[in-house]
């Protein structure tokens, strides 16, 4: 907590920022088990968000790729987003649930006949958010390594969500690149190069708040 808390690194954050950002690289760490209960049941929770009405009678089917998974066991999907990026999916799906619904069922513009999967273009999201603000891999009490993560800091001030909402921003940005591009399945990574870059930029000019980041990357 000390080293997050300033000292010589010229960035010097409150201790409700330093318990938040502490918190975040905690959470980053966790990986997903697919035989924790805790973890299964976030799933259930996903699908009930994803198929309202159709109960989840196995966590091992190929109803999960209509949500965008590659396989019949989303558990093969986690890698390097982690628990994390199954929580990033549960927050938009429950605190933005119109966003959540448009993107897993591209109801926005004219599609590509081979969309971006859903669920995993999340994960990638969850990921690539990490690397920008300079936490992925970084042990607790360690300060983001990158600008737009030290100015991602002053927005943990105003929230503890502060990622989810980024998060939730990049991926309806994505969406608005997606369709601009009118790109289709082997131009995904094209496309998060492109959303990283523009995040890089609207962090670095440092919003003052949540909704400031949201104006510069989705005002229309």
């Amino acid at each position: 907590m000390q080293s997050l808390l300033g000292g010589g690194s010229g960035l010097s954050l409150s201790l409700t920022q330093a318990e938040r950002l502490e918190e975040l690289q905690e959470r980053l760490a966790v990986p997903h088990n697919s035989a924790n209960p805790a973890h299964q049941q976030q799933l259930r929770e996903l699908w009930a968000l994803a198929f309202p009405g159709q109960p989840c009678v196995a966590l091992k089917t190929p109803k999960w790729k209509d949500m965008g998974w590659q396989g019949d066991d989303p558990g093969t999907d986690f890698r390097g987003a982690g628990l994390f990026g199954l929580d990033n999916l549960l927050y938009m799906g429950t605190h933005h649930p119109g966003l959540f619904s448009q993107l897993l069922h591209k109801t926005q513009g004219s599609r590509a006949d081979w969309e971006y999967p859903f669920a995993v273009a999340g994960l990638n999201l969850t990921f690539a958010l990490s690397e920008v603000l300079g936490i992925a891999g970084s042990s607790p009490g360690k300060l983001p390594t990158t600008a737009a993560g030290r100015a991602f800091c002053a927005l943990l001030a105003e929230s503890d969500a502060a990622f989810e909402e980024v998060y939730c921003i990049a991926f309806a940005l994505l969406d608005r690149v997606w369709l601009a591009r009118k790109a289709s399945y082997m131009q995904f990574n094209a496309v998060l190069k492109e959303v990283r870059g523009r995040l890089e930029a609207a962090l670095q000019a440092r919003p003052k708040s949540i909704q400031q980041l949201r104006q510069r990357l989705l005002a229309s």
